[in-house]
């Protein structure tokens, strides 16, 4: 997504409400191997964790975790967004009218290495 078209969708969006907590994306490389998309941290900047419709997530690295013993931040982040790619892909590959549209990347290495 180009400046112009993350422009575009806070336009759509409007006004956050609130402002977002801080994430210190120049720490994402040398703590999970992997440099976030431009446009998702204009993204997360802006509006920090937010959902459409009740379907659609957009998840945020966070200094906190809601399960205890696992990890917050960007490692955290990476841990979950990975487990429930494998739930989505496993509840596709039991029932592919359930999710409409195969779960991507379909090699879970890449969520979990970064990849």
């Amino acid at each position: 997504m180009s400046i112009d078209e993350s422009a575009r969708l806070e336009g759509l969006l409007g006004d956050p409400g609130r402002v977002p907590g801080r994430i210190p994306w120049e720490e994402s490389a040398g703590r999970i191997g992997l440099e976030l998309p431009a446009d998702y941290r204009r993204l997360v900047d802006v509006y920090g964790s937010i959902q459409f419709g009740g379907d659609l997530s957009i998840w945020v690295p966070s200094g906190r975790t809601a399960h205890p013993g696992y990890p917050n931040g960007f490692e955290g982040f990476v841990h979950d967004t990975a487990e429930v790619a494998e739930e989505l892909e496993l509840a596709y590959e039991d029932d592919p009218d359930e999710i409409p549209h195969p779960v991507h990347p379909s090699d879970r290495r890449r969520v979990r290495d970064g990849r």
